[in-house]
């Protein structure tokens, strides 16, 4: 691992400096290629690379903490998950139980109610019964009546008519 980073990644030569400038290793072609402006060169290679192993452990350490946290945290979402399916089991639960209890307070209330309307229907219907029978009464004692009154003016008429004749008969003879 150290000789990768001792080795330049363009070149493929040995590091041996370090740019302070540029916070970057280098060797000598570099240092006139891409670092001959630059003023803060070390030649300590080893020094640097030793603040950079420093680092690179750092860097380390801290991505290991991340990924501690990304564990914590995917374990808290799986934990908040299985929370939020068994509190949608129970609220369906409690949903289903109150639509059972609605139901059953509704069929209760349609046999009451269907209860009540049919005694409703019951007395109504005794009364008309009753109400046409007392016309069908009231319809044959007419009749009755109509025929009584019927033959009562067919006697007065035959009454009237005899002392009529009688009457006529003592007057006219």
């Amino acid at each position: 691992m150290e000789d990768l980073l001792l080795t330049c990644g363009v070149y493929n030569e040995k590091l041996d400096m370090f740019c302070l400038e540029h916070s970057q290793v280098c060797f000598a072609k570099c240092v006139l290629l891409d670092h001959r402006q630059c003023i803060n060169l070390a030649t300590l290679i080893s020094e640097s690379v030793k603040k950079l192993s420093l680092d690179m452990e750092q860097l380390s350490y801290n991505l290991q903490a991340i990924l501690r946290q990304l564990e914590i945290f995917e374990s808290s979402q799986e934990a908040i998950i299985k929370f939020v399916d068994i509190s949608y089991r129970e609220k369906l639960q409690e949903i289903r139980e109150m639509r059972k209890n609605l139901n059953a307070s509704l069929d209760k209330l349609e046999k009451s109610t269907l209860k009540k309307l049919n005694d409703i229907k019951t007395t109504l219907q005794t009364s008309l019964k009753k109400d046409i029978e007392n016309c069908r009464i009231l319809k044959d004692e007419l009749r009755h009546l109509g025929e009584a009154v019927h033959i009562f003016m067919k006697r007065i008429k035959k009454i009237y008519r005899s002392s009529s004749v009688e009457q006529y008969g003592r007057h006219g003879m």
